[in-house]
């Protein structure tokens, strides 16, 4: 039998037909301005690492302006407005993007700092919190709050923040960083000893790393001297911390047993102060291990009994101050290449595991927690 075409329907595929062309068209037109908007983005990224945040922003509206829907270019066209400080263009940017269901977490960083450095404090701090709850597990929101609070001069509170970011991201080495730099400073330096470490294990082979070398190196002859001179910041505690008294109460022991005194160290150590520094730092840690290694189990002495199990302790302490005495460590490598490399050898493959589940923060031992 043979199949005819009524006009109707004729007119059916006719309309399926035109509105394929049509989809297709529309598809290509897409395209097209989807492609051009990604070439002025390109060209954006590249004035903006040029420092032409002007050109950039022109290159970033041409890109929203063919693709409108593009959050990235949204994004980048804000962030060039706010290198040029016009922060209430940020500001009309990112309110409507935090809004959106597929908001992220640099968002509401963006708009919280626009708002702060736009000299509302308030409104800054309470973006960056409604990030927190969106995103619990983004360090880099309490990073940033750490840093409004620094510059507005709450030091305690900076740091507060900082934990935070360090327990809910604690792999992520900006909180350690900014931790230790204030500790360092303060009536509690044992912590710029530990988090300095930590973040050294973290981050490698940066400026920061040897900034953090010298840093936690002159901690430790801060506290053998007990030098107070540059105690600039004087924190004061919520609640008892046992974790860090039992440091305090080894450092005493290690005073009175002469062990603290880095000039006698030194001329046993041939005048090397980081030899001296390895020999406190073994004996801290054999005390720990002997008293408290049990009851108080943390990444980073864990860490430091394996290193000393497996003969690597002395070079592992050496890389950590290689940056700031530099000299001593050269000399010292020379004599040492073959333990040296075959710490290094095994580091490679044996960094230390930092992550949600093995972390070392304050609060974790403050008392009632």
């Amino acid at each position: 039998m043979k199949a005819t075409i009524t006009p109707r329907l004729f007119s059916h595929y006719s309309f399926i037909i035109l509105l394929s062309l049509f989809l297709f068209s529309t598809f290509q037109v897409s395209r097209a301005q989807d492609t051009k908007a990604a070439t002025f983005a390109k060209l954006g990224e590249e004035r903006m690492k040029a420092f032409d945040f002007v050109g950039a922003s022109k290159n970033f509206e041409q890109a929203v302006q063919h693709s409108p829907r593009n959050l990235g270019h949204q994004y980048d066209l804000a962030m060039s407005y706010y290198r040029q400080k016009k922060y209430n263009k940020v500001i009309r940017i990112m309110e409507k993007l935090v809004q959106i269901p597929q908001a992220e977490a640099r968002f509401f960083r963006l708009l919280g700092n626009a708002y702060d450095v736009n000299g509302n404090y308030f409104k800054g701090m309470q973006t960056l919190k409604a990030g927190t709850k969106m995103f619990p597990y983004e360090g880099n929101l309490h990073l940033d709050m750490g840093i409004i609070e620094m510059i507005k001069g709450d030091l305690q509170e900076a740091v507060t923040h900082w934990e935070k970011g360090i327990s809910v991201s604690p792999y992520k080495a900006d909180n350690y960083y900014w931790a230790t730099k204030y500790y360092a400073q303060s009536n509690e330096k044992i912590w710029a000893l530990i988090y300095g470490e930590i973040f050294m294990n973290i981050e490698r082979g940066t400026k920061r790393f040897d900034e953090m070398s010298e840093l936690v190196y002159n901690t430790y002859i801060a506290i053998a001297n007990k030098d107070k001179s540059n105690v600039k910041v004087a924190f004061k505690r919520n609640a008892d911390n046992e974790f860090y008294d039992v440091h305090e109460r080894i450092f005493g022991l290690l005073d009175k047993n002469g062990l603290l005194d880095l000039r006698r160290g030194q001329r046993a150590n041939q005048g090397s102060m980081l030899k001296t520094l390895v020999k406190l730092r073994e004996s801290f840690l054999e005390m720990w291990l002997q008293g408290f290694g049990s009851r108080f189990p943390n990444i980073l002495y864990n860490r430091h009994k394996e290193l000393l199990d497996l003969g690597h302790f002395e070079s592992y302490s050496f890389w950590l101050f290689s940056k700031a005495n530099a000299n001593e460590f050269v000399e010292w490598m020379g004599q040492n290449k073959e333990q040296y490399n075959a710490y290094i050898n095994w580091f490679i493959t044996n960094s230390m595991r930092v992550d949600i589940q093995n972390y070392l923060v304050r609060m974790d031992y403050e008392q009632g927690k």
